[in-house]
């Protein structure tokens, strides 16, 4: 009769185990793992996630280290936490309905393609969670994606990774008041505007030459103003004759939701 009861308690916790295995995180106690390898089998791996009882910064319980070296190094860097280590391989968050976290991937096998998997169906139930790679400016959504490849050219290669739950969605009002001019030896235009969101992520400042397409000049943070392109080679005969060379335009954007356009500033 003992050994009855025995069995059907582990009987039971096993159902239990499975059943609790098959619930989504929940937005306060979460944690993914991010796999970073490349095709000769190198591999490093990072943690990310919330707790309860975390906070922002450093916490001893949950922050470890990470021991760089091999093929390919992955960590969060945070220099600003002041403790001995400046690189982790797990960083923990304090609960909150929007976060972010910044990582780097570095190989020295120079243009081996490089892949960053995770299991979505880690990630909370309902949010929005975005991963951005900074080098090719593109955004991946994590709830429907489960991989991202990539090429490694020279140093570290960052990623930004925001969450951030539905009902922070906010309705973004557009830049106004874009203006520019040339800066020194009509190589750097200096471009300001007027920020006129609350809850944006950034600003996405576009440029083009006239009869051409937009593209993408950069990806600026939150309650940016202004910002000086430095990526002209200068270019003094369209000046000179009084024709517009390029045109610029800005708009406020977040995980949810992107504001319109500024106006458009041409450049003569």
């Amino acid at each position: 009769m003992i050994t009855m009861r025995g069995s059907m308690a582990r009987m039971f916790l096993a159902v239990l185990l499975a059943w609790s295995a098959s619930i989504p995180a929940s937005a306060e106690e979460w944690e993914v793992e991010i796999v970073a390898s490349t095709p000769d089998g190198a591999e490093n791996s990072l943690h990310f996630g919330q707790k309860p009882d975390a906070t922002d910064g450093y916490d001893s319980r949950y922050e470890v280290r990470a021991m760089l070296g091999g093929d390919i190094e992955a960590s969060f860097p945070h220099a600003e936490w002041d403790v001995l280590a400046e690189h982790f391989w797990r960083d923990i968050k304090a609960a909150d309905q929007t976060k972010s976290w910044v990582f780097e991937v570095n190989t020295a096998l120079s243009g081996t393609e490089t892949t960053l998997k995770w299991d979505p169906l880690k990630l909370p139930e309902g949010y929005v969670v975005e991963l951005t790679d900074m080098a090719q400016h593109t955004v991946i959504d994590m709830t429907s994606q489960s991989e991202h490849h990539f090429s490694t050219y020279g140093g570290p290669r960052q990623f930004t990774i925001n969450t951030k739950a539905p009902d922070m969605a906010v309705f973004l009002k557009s830049p106004s008041g874009l203006e520019a001019a040339w800066g020194e030896n009509n190589a750097v235009i200096h471009l300001i505007w007027t920020d006129n969101s609350e809850g944006e992520s950034g600003f996405r400042l576009e440029r083009k030459v006239p009869g051409e397409q937009w593209t993408l000049v950069a990806l600026l943070d939150a309650n940016t103003t202004a910002y000086s392109d430095d990526t002209l080679a200068p270019l003094t005969g369209g000046k000179k004759n009084n024709e517009v060379i390029f045109l610029y335009r800005v708009k406020a954007y977040n995980s949810l939701t992107e504001s319109e356009f500024s106006n458009t500033k041409p450049i003569k």
